[in-house]
């Protein structure tokens, strides 16, 4: 019998939590849901605020024609945003 540590499952300051699967390299159309559900702006940036987890599961890459941009935009959204600073500060 499986045993599950219900406390490893929880999260704190969670307000919502978005689950996606099985993406194959389908770019297009997982650009368009995490645009549809507010999670990234067109500029693909993360909007979904910091109470927000995206959490993947099933195959990211594979089969698809977009892979690469499959991995890239999840690499850009993982990374904390680079600060700006003002010209000679």
């Amino acid at each position: 019998m499986l045993s599950v540590d219900m406390q490893a499952n929880e999260f704190d300051n969670v307000e919502r939590i978005i689950a996606v699967g099985d993406i194959h390299g389908a770019d297009s159309e997982f650009h368009s849901l995490l645009l549809g559900i507010g999670v990234i702006n067109d500029k693909d940036e993360w909007r979904a605020g910091g109470n927000t987890h995206l959490v993947s599961l099933g195959d990211l890459l594979d089969r698809g024609p977009d892979s690469r941009k499959v991995m890239d935009l999840l690499m850009r959204l993982h990374s904390p945003p680079k600060e700006t600073t003002a010209a000679g500060c």
